[in-house]
């Protein structure tokens, strides 16, 4: 049993060991990114079409209500009704 003793004493001294060694250190320090890779063009001088792309609702000005008003004087032809004016 002496020697399990001694294993788990050896474990502690050198987890503490470990632990002690880590804290004194200043080594992660923040290190800022370097700066992104940008392409760059000149400018150009051209027509430009305009354009709206809007959202919204559309109303009539004005309405009309259309009815259909048949002749009397109508026949059958061709299994489709016909209408004469009269």
């Amino acid at each position: 049993m002496r020697s399990g003793a001694r294993h788990v004493q050896l474990i502690v001294f050198l987890t503490a060991s470990l632990a002690l060694l880590g804290c004194g250190r200043d080594s992660n320090k923040f290190v800022p990114p370097p700066p992104p890779d940008v392409t760059v063009s000149q400018p150009v001088k051209r027509e430009v079409t305009n354009y709206l792309e809007a959202t919204g609702t559309v109303a009539a000005l004005e309405s009309v209500k259309i009815r259909v008003e048949e002749s009397p004087v109508s026949s059958e032809q061709g299994g489709h009704k016909r209408v004469e004016n009269g």
